[in-house]
């Protein structure tokens, strides 16, 4: 699991080559999206989102259920496409404020995927988020 809270998180995924370059870039649209609905004074490069508004990416191996634990902390699910990658993207509410959760398709258990194509598919449609 990788917790993004600077401009510098980002980068560092970006040089370790991992996560898809298409994930990446949706993940750092967001992580600026939130630096400038902040209304920061802070300049990028030294901006930190709070652990409670973080971007997280789910990696192979993680629990993310665990992170979901409890079903009325969870906002939305939903499954997108960029270029030739497919992830999801979660909101889990946190107090009042949410966390981006990212995870790509099919790394995870049956169940886990189970869960993930439910609730996608019963957002579907109801989201804003459009990549």
């Amino acid at each position: 699991m990788k917790v993004i809270q600077t401009l510098n998180d980002v980068e560092s995924l970006k040089a370790q080559s991992i996560t898809p370059k298409e994930l990446i870039q949706v993940i750092e649209q967001d992580f600026l999206t939130l630096y400038e609905a902040g209304g920061s004074e802070d300049d990028r490069l030294s901006f930190r989102l709070p652990y409670q508004e973080s971007i997280i990416l789910i990696e192979k191996g993680d629990n993310l259920l665990e992170l979901v634990d409890n079903p009325i902390e969870l906002e939305y699910v939903e499954k997108h496409k960029q270029g030739q990658v497919e992830f999801y993207r979660l909101a889990k509410r946190f107090e009042h404020e949410f966390q981006l959760v990212y995870t790509l398709l099919n790394i995870h258990d049956d169940e886990t995927e189970q869960f993930l194509r439910d609730h996608s598919e019963w957002n579907e449609g109801l989201g804003d988020f459009r990549v």
